[in-house]
């Protein structure tokens, strides 16, 4: 599963459905993506793979992970820059028509250990400032169709750290707002259905997250909005440049996960009056 670059020879492109991040993604083929990454990251999906830890199934699936040769920081056409290492891993949109994607940064401390002390009172800033501090999550990114003019509306980082607390629920709205109501709650419970199993896999892990997000994606084509096909749908877990394995639960992590499933649960059942 490791490589040295460079490696086949694909043409590279940047990645269409990015809603939030520092990097850039990047299109390794329509199945995969090419993230370029911190050893940190690297190593998290590195140990989860090898191990076969019970975390592969909620984190995108990896297919290669790339070592930068000496003197050469390109895979291919593309220049992984600062980066020393990449992952490519699975497209959670592949084979979607109009990919809905949600990104939600999950806890009220951002900053790893190993921070500096200016970088810890900048990020204390933004969450006590933000939803991170009073619900433990927030809107990094959204992406989703709009009915009334046939276009994605896109929802940037900038937008997510405006939002207070009582927006929390109004704003995760308009990621189902183009769909029938049966439609919406069905995506609805299969959101609130999938953070639940999430939390019990984690309330006993020995894991810390920091500054990681949970990407949810879903397809709002036309057959699943007329009620023909089943709804394409993932949750995934992503960005592990701050994640490690630990002798301790992470309570910070669990603090936003468990209001995020609150926040899901009083939205379904709006939905489904």
């Amino acid at each position: 599963m490791k490589y040295n670059v460079p490696m086949a020879e694909n043409t590279i492109n940047l990645f269409p459905h990015q809603v939030a991040g520092h990097g850039n993604l990047q299109s390794w083929d329509e199945k995969t993506v090419l993230k370029p990454c911190t050893k940190t990251e690297y190593d998290f999906y590195r140990v989860v793979f090898e191990r076969k830890h019970e975390l592969k199934n909620w984190i995108p699936h990896l297919h290669q992970l790339i070592e930068k040769n000496e003197g050469n920081d390109r895979v291919n056409n593309f220049s992984l820059g600062k980066y020393k290492h990449a992952v490519i891993i699975e497209n959670l949109c592949y084979g979607m028509t109009r990919p809905c994607i949600l990104d939600i940064k999950i806890g009220r401390q951002l900053w790893a250990e190993d921070a500096s002390d200016d970088k810890k009172r900048r990020l204390d800033l933004v969450s006590s400032s933000t939803t991170s501090g009073s619900h433990g999550f927030r809107i990094t990114g959204m992406t989703c169709w709009d009915q009334t003019t046939s276009s994605m509306a896109h929802y940037s980082t900038l937008w997510g750290k405006t939002l207070t607390p009582d927006l929390i629920v109004p704003s995760l709205s308009l990621f189902t707002k183009a769909l029938p109501a049966n439609q919406a709650s069905i995506v609805m419970d299969l959101i609130t259905s999938s953070l639940m199993k999430l939390y019990e896999e984690l309330k006993d892990a020995h894991i810390t997250f920091r500054s990681s997000s949970i990407l949810i994606t879903y397809d709002a084509c036309d057959s699943f909005l007329d009620g023909f096909e089943k709804c394409n749908y993932n949750l995934r877990l992503i960005d592990f440049a701050h994640s490690a394995f630990s002798t301790e639960v992470d309570y910070n992590y669990l603090f936003g996960l468990e209001n995020l499933i609150k926040c899901f649960h009083e939205l379904g059942e709006t939905v489904s009056k």
